[in-house]
């Protein structure tokens, strides 16, 4: 989201015991970059208490201004918008890949639940062009048909994909209190 902050799933840096990946574990991609600092939102929780409407975080780097990042969306979608999510797991429509794969599809967005958008991932008929998410698509982000970040966290089924929508007031204050966080602080 800038040249040094990266938004992902809280589930995909925290571990099932609800401590945190040490920074070593964490990876950009399949560059040996280490990062800084990781931020989750604090109404995630830990297990057993996770609250999936809080399912984002943000991986901190050092500054990369070669480094592309997404412009967030300030539009507000609606019911029968469509949006593209990308994948990046090892997951497809047959099994799972030894090498994770970009995959992305563009799905209609089929519901609104508290901080979470839905979508239809249309696995029981043909799939045309939508993307079918699994394990591994978690940190990915969704976009609108701008092409501007509109969620991330994805997580789902065979019969659809939910991911956190980052304009939603409590999302967009965690990103901004992160951002403009003063340098060195924690």
């Amino acid at each position: 989201i800038d040249t040094s902050h990266f938004l992902t799933a809280a589930h995909c840096v925290r571990s099932e015991d609800g401590e945190t990946r040490e920074l070593s574990k964490i990876k950009l991609a399949t560059k040996s970059e280490q990062p800084i600092e990781v931020d989750i939102h604090a109404r995630y929780g830990s297990p057993p208490r996770i609250d999936r409407d809080y399912d984002v975080a943000i991986v901190t780097f050092k500054p990369n201004t070669d480094r592309p990042f997404a412009v967030i969306s300030r539009i507000s979608l609606r019911l029968g918008d469509w949006v593209t999510p990308v994948g990046f797991g090892p997951a497809t429509r047959l099994g799972f890949n030894p090498s994770p794969r970009k995959r992305l599809g563009k799905n209609q967005i089929s519901e609104f639940v508290g901080t979470k958008i839905f979508i239809e991932n249309h696995s029981n008929r043909k799939m045309n062009d939508h993307v079918l998410l699994g394990p591994g698509d978690s940190g990915s982000g969704w976009f609108d048909s701008r092409r501007e970040l509109v969620a991330v966290g994805s997580s789902g089924n065979t019969t659809e994909s939910q991911a956190v929508l980052i304009n939603d007031p409590p999302i967009r204050e965690f990103i901004r209190e992160v951002l403009n966080r003063p340098e060195g602080l924690p």
